[in-house]
């Protein structure tokens, strides 16, 4: 009987002939050519959305395209695999678009988790959702910054951060993931733990930190 092929290695097809280095920017470079110039300041002048941007039309909620795998939760917090940060890349540069954003990956390779088991820590293990919301003080980016520090303490490694988007007239932040079983990208909310696909008909995309 032949051996059924690992998902991870058609990723690893998919992404073999990326070199992040030769299109971006080194950590090291970036400091040099910047040292002496003035710091760029951005304020926020765009308002916040009047209703989730992930109940605009077109948007994907993944509960509604994925079930979830009992084993893949079952198999979280060991055994991890390695996920190189060009992998990711990758798949912002597809799921997100390849312009209009500034993208920080803060490391070279990551751990792979799948969106299963960030989902099962994010509803059952976590209670960030549950803070108030106070405009100016706790509201999207504090709520996003939590979040992503307890998934982060909690399942080491991950390639999981912030993004800030914007639709027509509103600006949003909310917390950004990869999940290496399908390689993709996944949006996470916060303030209630919906996660959702980013809309790129409707949206763009302003900052990435992960």
């Amino acid at each position: 009987m032949a051996k059924k092929k690992k998902r991870t290695s058609s990723i690893a097809a998919e992404n073999k002939y990326v070199w992040i280095e030769e299109e971006g920017v080194k950590l090291s470079q970036w400091v040099e050519e910047h040292e002496q110039k003035e710091a760029t300041i951005t304020f926020r002048d765009i308002t916040p959305p009047a209703t989730p941007p992930y109940l605009e039309q077109g948007t994907t909620l993944v509960e509604e395209v994925e079930s979830e795998p009992r084993n893949e939760v079952d198999l979280a917090f060991g055994g991890r695999p390695n996920v190189p940060a060009a992998w990711v890349v990758n798949a912002i540069r597809r799921d997100i678009g390849t312009t209009g954003y500034s993208l920080h990956i803060s490391d070279r390779s990551y751990t792979g988790y799948s969106i299963w088991e960030v989902h099962n820590f994010v509803r059952y293990h976590d209670n960030t959702n549950h803070m108030r919301y106070i405009s100016e003080v706790f509201d999207c980016d504090d709520f996003a910054q939590v979040l992503q520090g307890s998934v982060n303490r909690v399942l080491r490694g991950i390639p999981f951060g912030t993004i800030w988007y914007y639709g027509s007239n509103w600006g949003h932040a909310v917390n950004i993931g990869y999940c290496y079983r399908l390689n993709r990208i996944y949006l996470v909310e916060p303030q209630n733990d919906t996660f959702y696909y980013f809309n790129k008909k409707a949206w763009r995309a302003g900052m990435i930190i992960i």
